[in-house]
């Protein structure tokens, strides 16, 4: 009986419910437990099995392809199976979070997988409408990160209309250099036109030429992806992030983070306090 099926158990027989109050059943219940999850040795094993198992996905994917995946499969990456990115996988979504507010409605374009809206945004949005262009992202979205407050969308972002009118927060990952600079400049009028007044617009590009096989275009600082953004926003807020991406090779990403807006409410309580 594996532990749903014993919560399960327990809460639907209330004499069981009063034999688990007993300590004998309890330490019974736990050595039983011991014996069918295993402990630190079984563990172990576990993760070296699903270790090998994402490197060959990633090796897979990434590195043998003839055509990249066009986007990430976030389950591989949350448990850092693909050293030394680690963290720095996620970091754009805690950078999202902080400027969340209970009720917000989100727009995601380009979605992907679903992991950054089921695991970081939804926690606090009311509503999600999550884009992407590719069948296999949402279909891999819907089977593993779907949520109530999320709605995932086969939707072409540039050339259809959004789903809503309005949004709190918009946002558009590791997409910009895929477009020319000429669609971009109609997405980035495009999203402005839909963020409320206090609304904020976020994302995150890589810097430089070294990963541009696919890209129209390119933006070697900070301050390149800042004087295009202004274009379109009054205010502009860029981070740049170094990492490695593979264990394998010395190769140095380096990525720009960005928050825009036309009102600095949600970018001023978003900052630090200093003291």
């Amino acid at each position: 009986m594996n532990i749903k099926s014993l919560k399960r158990f327990v809460g639907a027989n209330p004499w069981a419910r009063q034999l688990a109050t007993s300590s004998a059943v309890r330490t019974s219940l736990m050595v039983l437990e011991y014996i069918v999850f295993g402990g630190d040795a079984r563990r172990r094993l576990t993760r070296k099995l699903l270790n090998a198992q994402f490197r060959s996905k990633f090796r897979r994917d990434w590195l043998w392809s003839s055509e990249k995946p066009h986007s990430s499969d976030h389950e591989m990456l949350e448990m850092s199976f693909v050293p030394p990115a680690g963290a720095n996988t996620i970091y754009r979504g805690i950078l999202v979070t902080e400027l969340l507010a209970d009720g917000d409605h989100l727009l995601d374009i380009g979605c992907g997988d679903g992991f950054f809206d089921c695991r970081f945004y939804a926690l606090k949005c009311g509503m999600i409408d999550a884009l992407d262009i590719d069948p296999a992202a949402i279909s891999s979205a819907n089977n593993r990160n779907a949520a109530p407050n999320i709605r995932y969308y086969l939707h072409d972002a540039v050339n259809q209309p959004f789903p809503s009118e309005k949004y709190d927060i918009v946002v558009w990952d590791g997409a910009i250099g895929h477009f020319s600079a000429d669609s971009t400049a109609g997405m980035l009028d495009k999203i402005a036109g839909h963020l409320r007044e206090n609304g904020v617009f976020c994302g995150s590009e890589s810097l430089g030429h070294e990963e541009g096989h696919d890209h129209l275009q390119f933006f070697e600082t900070i301050h390149d992806m800042a004087d295009m953004l202004k274009r379109h926003f009054k205010h502009v807020q860029v981070r740049e992030t170094r990492y490695g991406i593979s264990d394998t090779s010395d190769f140095i990403r380096r990525e720009v983070y960005w928050r825009c807006s036309n009102s600095r409410e949600r970018l001023d309580k978003a900052q630090w306090t200093s003291f």
